[in-house]
């Protein structure tokens, strides 16, 4: 169960419906009409980048 849970918070990208969507670990009092997001993880890819243009940060 916790192996489960971890991949499915750590897993993504997770997309529903051909829309991404994004996954953290519920909190007492979070209320989904108030909460905003801010900040949002993105994963790009982009074949054929010269390694001169890539850093791990």
């Amino acid at each position: 169960l916790k192996e489960d849970f971890a991949r499915a918070l750590l897993g993504g990208p997770w997309f529903f419906g051909r829309r991404g969507f994004y996954l953290r670990k519920w909190s007492p009092g979070f209320n989904p009409h108030t909460e905003s997001m801010t900040q949002a993880p993105i994963w790009v890819r982009l074949p054929g980048l010269p390694l001169e243009f890539w850093h791990p940060a």
